[in-house]
């Protein structure tokens, strides 16, 4: 995927791994996810947004935090300043591409072993 100014809903969910319905309710909780808006009234994630949503992503499935505990953990990482917003879009794609090559491979291998 080329490196792209702005991407859909449906390539950072495809790229993330979550549903473009987790993407809305995360805009709802946490207010600084705010993607711009076209004409006709599109979201569009930015770099700085999709950064965001990976580190919400990170604190709620990797961390376990709860919605409530995640927006207390940012509000501390932002005050301490060691908010870390650095993760592109592109690795996450390409992380997520791997997860999906690794699961197959793993159905695969049962399949063989079952034979």
């Amino acid at each position: 995927m080329k490196d792209k100014f702005y991407h859909t809903p449906q390539e950072v969910s495809k790229a993330l791994g979550i549903e473009t319905y987790v993407l809305r309710y995360w805009e709802t909780q946490f207010p600084f996810l705010k993607p711009e808006r076209t004409n006709v009234g599109w979201r569009r994630y930015r770099k700085e947004d999709i950064s965001k949503i990976i580190l919400i992503k990170k604190l709620l499935y990797d961390e376990h935090f709860t919605i409530k505990g995640a927006k207390q953990r940012l509000k501390e990482l932002r005050k301490d300043g060691t908010l870390e917003l650095k993760t592109t879009f592109e690795k996450a794609l390409k992380e997520n591409i791997l997860k999906e090559i690794k699961e197959a491979l793993e159905e695969v291998l049962a399949m063989l072993k079952e034979t």
